[in-house]
């Protein structure tokens, strides 16, 4: 549905290709929890009204890279309620649009599923 969306009109798909090339640079330098204020900022101006964009990439971020899941939850800190909605929309909607398999090759949960269910564990204690 949202990349039906945004696959619809030009001028959307432009916006989808720059918030996913400042998000990338922004979540290339986010490695610790640290300056949260700073880095909320910076997040917000690039989500700049497409929270579920912004999101989108930074659950599938979390789905790759286990790191980055507590400083990722730290620079959302100063979101607004709703933009705070949007991003448990956004781990619902991944949790069940999933094609990846649930399981690894010794039937043990696979990484990503246990990194998206650590970043909705986290997320969700911190903003009930």
């Amino acid at each position: 549905m949202l990349k039906m969306t945004y696959l619809s009109q030009p001028y959307l798909i432009a916006k989808q290709i720059t918030v996913h090339k400042q998000f990338s640079k922004w979540a290339n330098r986010l490695v610790d929890a640290s300056e949260t204020r700073t880095k909320c900022k910076q997040f917000m101006r690039i989500a700049n009204g497409n929270f579920l964009l912004a999101f989108d990439l930074m659950v599938a971020g979390a789905k790759a890279y286990e790191n980055q899941i507590e400083a990722q939850i730290a620079a959302i800190s100063l979101c607004q309620d709703m933009a705070l909605d949007q991003m448990g929309f956004m781990i619902v909607k991944n949790l069940g649009d999933s094609t990846e398999n649930p399981l690894d090759m010794n039937q043990n949960v696979a990484k990503w599923l246990m990194n998206i269910t650590d970043l909705a564990s986290q997320f969700f204690k911190k903003f009930p």
